[in-house]
């Protein structure tokens, strides 16, 4: 058993948020495989539900969503659970600088991105 396996528990670790239904699947696919439980959502409220609901240890938020901001989402993460950090995923790289410094940001990753860079940021959060 490799060491993400051991991460498996009733505990939700990762919380995923992203209008774009493709890649949601793809993170889903990668989680699976990496046996950490997740829950995902397509929309900023329903993330924020989730977060509010499950206090994960990453959230994943696109920053570029519908109505809500993924940086708006991320501005409200710190009142509902400090413990979560978050990682941003965007095709929109001038939307970084956009992002509020004191936010629990470990960094951002640009679509499309390599599997193997989400994998080892997945891997030294969670263990």
């Amino acid at each position: 058993m490799n060491k993400t396996s051991t991460i498996l528990n009733d505990r939700i670790e990762v919380v995923i948020i992203d209008d774009n239904k493709s890649l949601l699947w793809l993170l889903q696919q990668v989680l699976e495989t990496e046996h950490i439980c997740h829950k995902v959502a397509s929309t900023g409220i329903d993330g924020i539900k989730l977060i509010n609901e499950h206090h994960p240890r990453l959230a994943i938020i696109d920053i570029k969503l519908g109505s809500v901001s993924g940086i708006d989402i991320a501005k409200q993460i710190p009142d509902i659970c400090e413990e979560t950090k978050i990682l941003f995923i965007t095709g929109y790289t001038n939307s970084v600088f956009e992002i509020d410094k004191n936010l629990p940001v470990l960094g951002i990753l640009e679509k499309p991105f390599d599997v193997k860079d989400f994998l080892k940021i997945l891997r030294d959060v969670l263990n």
